[in-house]
């Protein structure tokens, strides 16, 4: 078998085992597990690590079969089967996984708000309030925390401190109402400041998450294009292999920014279930992708006259693609539109100061990098 045609077969499903394996974990533990009382676990974990042993053990043997050149024999032919039927019952199990987490649903941001409201407005209202109060505010500073995991920089710690600044007034508020002080000027002190804290959490919140999508998200074609052309350049062409490299490395960065914007997505549209899970294995997808379509795109550059590797570079490349756009779909829907668009015109505006900047400074790369900039937020306003 000629050496390209054995690269292209082991690209492409080398990673077939490790895939089943990963995502019955990240399926079952997700949707089913995170949908289930504790009493069930045992039993779901028994059924998972069941399926993710036989399931990998045939995606193993049918690696082996393909790679030998029995393909298309009978034993190759079973193991393909079986492991069809595998998985469609794993696809049964995960629907069930799901409906069950929908049943156990979850609270949105402004319902948690609410719930902290109704505390704050009478801090000496019944335990049952208060209680409910500071699981809701507990859920919220748990999400800031997540999103900030994302984050770098002055929008990091910008909402690490507010959560700290949150979850202190609402400690030394409860322990005034403990105490039996719920109506003293001191509480309504504190409940004024922890009131005034939330919202600044929240706004906070949206900001970092806009911020992160606006940026990440505002040209998604851009990436795999001057990979594509790379791959696709003809032999001989000047700084081939460089250029070749360069766009690898600027699609795989790309690839974890878009993925990790995703997760912050996420993490910031917990009342969603569904989508904040939609938005996480879409994320993965393209992490898992983006090393794939490289490594078909090599296999592309070095053997440019072969149908078979053009063909497995431009069927990675189309779930690829797919997987990008259904991203930015997902956040799009998980978005404020309004908070979007300000965000976007705020981000504008900063690099329009940036530009004016470099003509001052007579920077040409950095005033067609902010203009150019500029004409990507026009698209998406």
């Amino acid at each position: 078998m000629p050496v390209f045609h054995t690269k292209i077969i082991e690209s492409i499903l080398e990673p077939v085992a490790q895939q089943v394996s990963v995502s019955l974990a990240l399926f079952i533990d997700d949707y089913v597990i995170g949908g289930l009382g504790a009493h069930r676990w045992d039993w779901w974990i028994v059924l998972r690590n069941d399926y993710i042993r036989s399931g990998g053990i045939n995606a193993d043997h049918l690696c082996d079969e393909r790679q030998s050149g029995h393909g298309r024999e009978a034993k190759a032919l079973n193991l393909a089967s079986d492991l069809r039927k595998q998985l469609n019952e794993v696809d049964s199990i995960v629907n069930e996984g799901v409906k069950l987490a929908e049943k156990q649903g979850g609270k949105t941001m402004q319902a948690r708000l609410e719930a902290a409201h109704a505390w704050v407005m009478s801090p000496g209202a019944e335990p049952a309030v208060r209680l409910a109060a500071q699981r809701a505010i507990a859920s919220i500073v748990a999400q800031g925390q997540r999103i900030a995991d994302g984050l770098q920089g002055r929008e990091k710690a910008e909402i690490l401190q507010l959560c700290s600044e949150v979850q202190r007034e609402a400690d030394a508020l409860a322990d005034l109402c403990v105490g039996g002080r719920g109506g003293s000027d001191d509480a309504r002190a504190r409940a004024r400041a922890l009131a005034e804290k939330l919202h600044e959490l929240k706004r906070a919140m949206e900001r970092a998450v806009v911020n992160r999508v606006v940026e990440d998200f505002i040209d998604v074609a851009a990436p795999l294009r001057h990979f594509t052309e790379a791959v696709e350049a003809p032999e001989g062409t000047p700084g081939r292999e460089a250029a070749f490299q360069e766009k690898a490395a600027a699609l795989q960065a790309f690839s974890q920014r878009a993925a990790a914007a995703a997760a912050m997505v996420a993490a910031g549209a917990g009342s969603n279930k569904r989508l904040a899970d939609q938005l996480l294995h879409v994320a993965s997808q393209v992490e898992k992708l983006s090393p794939q379509l490289i490594s078909a795109g090599k296999i592309r550059f070095l053997y440019p006259e072969s149908k078979v590797a053009e063909e497995h570079f431009n069927n990675l490349r189309s779930q690829y693609a797919d997987a990008v756009l259904r991203a930015r779909d997902l956040c799009d829907q998980a978005l404020d539109p309004l908070e979007f668009v300000r965000t976007a015109g705020e981000l504008m505006q900063k690099h329009t100061y940036l530009c004016e900047d470099a003509i001052r400074n007579d920077d040409s790369q950095k005033m067609v990098d902010n203009t150019s900039a500029i004409a990507r937020y026009c698209t998406v306003t």
